[in-house]
């Protein structure tokens, strides 16, 4: 009987846990970070008090070609009405594989002397799939958060979200998936 029992618990727990990927499934991601440019002057910013905040600067762009950076930066500049765009950083992220942590992936970088780092969590799989993005301000060696974000991400679709520093100068991030080959694309 007590066999039985502990044939059971890790059952039980693999029941339990989140729907992810598969020990041997990986999944492929492509981060861009940008620096966008405006026309004219910026406003300065004025104080408000809120308890609720909600990013409001979001885009799903269709890349028929694939990740073309000139294009992505080309539309990013049409759609949020920017005078130049710049690329600051871009990583190759993978989950599932190899990877330690299976459902998630964490990368950091600096923007302006300023550590970031940014956190994607898997939450489903099926097309679109689905992640929670944690987008943190190193401050004391403490992350301090950001934004937080849900992403519906098609294959062959990128997607972009924006914020401002301090002094409204703005920047965006694009998440696409690179790989495996099946999730690239949408299924016909």
């Amino acid at each position: 009987m007590k066999k039985k029992k502990a044939a059971l618990f890790p059952l039980l727990f693999a029941a339990l846990a989140l729907p992810g990927l598969q020990a041997a499934e990986r999944l492929d991601l492509k981060l861009r970070v940008y620096e966008g440019a405006r026309q004219g002057t910026v406003e300065p910013a004025s104080l408000v008090t809120t308890s609720y905040m909600h990013p409001t600067i979001t885009a799903n762009m269709e890349m028929r070609a694939g990740p073309n950076l000139e294009k992505e930066k080309s539309q990013i500049k049409r759609v949020f009405n920017l005078q130049d765009v710049n690329l600051i950083t871009e990583a190759d992220l993978t989950m599932g594989g190899d990877a330690p942590s299976p459902d998630s992936v964490r990368h950091f970088f600096r923007l302006n002397g300023n550590a970031f780092s940014v956190h994607v969590l898997l939450e489903e799989l099926k097309n679109p799939v689905r992640f929670l993005v944690l987008f943190n301000e190193i401050v004391a060696d403490k992350p301090k958060n950001i934004l937080t974000t849900e992403m519906l991400l098609h294959g062959g679709h990128s997607a972009v979200f924006g914020f401002e520093d301090r002094n409204g100068k703005p920047y965006f991030c694009s998440f696409h998936i690179t790989g495996p080959p099946d999730k690239i694309m949408p299924p016909p």
